[in-house]
């Protein structure tokens, strides 16, 4: 059986190289289903997203209230790149979730920035 590791260093690797997203992770799924350890696939993607972290590409999600401008995606990129010295690329995905009120949310291997009003709103108990 190969590790989940050796499985995401792997993909990682092909994805450095070039080869497309999906056919990756639909060879990847494949295995993982024929393996038996389809209930392994989160873990298995957040191993990838940590070891393209470690070639210095950055998958981040920023879940907002509405889409991002250009201004807020460039010092979203700008803090990730201050956070993470090793980062050369960042590759943000965007979500849109009308509950978060105002602020952004952004995620990515291992690490979470959370600016949200929701979650403000939270911490205060309303």
């Amino acid at each position: 059986m190969i590790s989940r590791r050796k499985l995401a260093e792997h993909a990682a690797e092909r994805l450095t190289k070039g080869d497309a997203a999906s056919t990756v992770m639909q060879e990847l799924a494949a295995y993982l289903l024929d393996t038996g350890r389809s209930n392994e696939a989160e873990l298995v993607v957040r191993s990838i997203e940590d070891a393209l972290l470690a070639k210095g590409i950055a998958l981040v999600t920023v879940t907002s209230a509405r889409a991002l401008t250009s201004d807020a995606k460039a010092s979203v990129e700008q803090l990730v790149r201050s956070e993470f010295s090793q980062v050369s690329d960042v590759i943000l995905r965007e979500e849109i979730d009308a509950s978060v009120l105002a602020g952004v949310k952004v995620s990515l291997a291992g690490a979470q920035l959370d600016t949200t009003a929701k979650t403000k709103l939270e911490k205060l108990g309303v």
